[in-house]
């Protein structure tokens, strides 16, 4: 389950954009209504995932930059840069957003966008962004960020074990220093509360049902491998435990959510 995989990004597409806040995405679209253009920065921005889900929602002219780093996302999103919206223009920037987040960033900003992203980023460069964002007086719309909240049916006993384990990992370093994972949300909620503005935070959960067996093996063999990647010593219970977890999903029995959060910030 590499965030960054191709085919990975390709499978979780369809179930991003369904649990995407529509309450944050409609006052995001009032916001937006009725202005001669928009200069929107997307972070991360993969192969243009969240373009595709944004950017039909707003009805003004939009000028957008996908900040990728990896050559071989942004060669497979540019194709499809062909087929949007009449309003809507689009580019990459091969930018390294833990270095150079600035510079994806510039003067004319009007709204920041970010999918399935920040729980990556570290503390000390969640406080650049909002200084950036803050001083650009743009408006930041973060989707999908991992919260913690992993369940599933039915139940076992080590299922919490895996839960703590992912989570230790999720904090690891992803390239931005120590992660702040599923702290993500709340750690940003903090640091906009002081500025003037709009803030509002909604649940963007997966609700995966049991015939949603692609994701969720892709999801498990994910866990299993991040949760023995911290605990090596349990790799045999981890290895039980996925075994398990995957005959109940070819048996079509697994259900599973996992929490995400939105984040929409306005300026005044």
């Amino acid at each position: 389950m590499s965030g960054f995989a191709h085919d990975w990004l390709a499978l979780r597409e369809p179930y991003d954009h369904a649990a995407r806040s529509t309450d944050l995405g409609q006052r995001l679209a009032g916001w937006a209504a009725g202005r001669s253009r928009l200069g929107v920065v997307d972070l991360g921005s993969g192969t243009g995932s969240n373009l595709r889900a944004t950017a039909p929602a707003l009805a003004c002219p939009q000028a957008w930059t996908l900040v990728e780093h990896d050559p071989a996302l942004i060669a497979a999103g540019t194709p499809a840069l062909a087929g949007l919206p009449a309003n809507v223009t689009a580019a990459y920037a091969g930018i390294d957003l833990a270095r150079e987040l600035a510079t994806a960033l510039p003067a004319g900003t009007d709204l920041v966008t970010a999918a399935a992203f920040l729980d990556l980023v570290s503390a000390a460069w969640l406080d650049e962004l909002v200084a950036l964002v803050l001083e650009r007086r743009a408006a930041l719309h973060v989707v999908l960020t991992c919260d913690g909240g992993l369940r599933w049916r039915p139940g076992d006993l080590f299922d919490g074990e895996v839960k703590r384990l992912f989570e230790a990992h999720q904090r690891t370093d992803k390239g931005f220093g120590s992660a702040l994972g599923p702290t993500a949300v709340d750690a940003l909620e903090a640091r906009l509360r002081a500025g003037q503005g709009e803030l509002h935070v909604a649940a963007s959960d997966w609700r995966l049902g049991y015939a949603d067996q692609a994701i969720q093996a892709a999801l498990l063999d994910g866990y299993a491998r991040s949760a023995t990647e911290i605990a090596p010593a349990q790799a045999a219970e981890i290895a039980d435990w996925q075994a398990q977890r995957a005959r109940q999903i070819e048996a079509g029995r697994s259900e599973h959510r996992v929490g995400h959060k939105d984040l929409l910030w306005l300026p005044e």
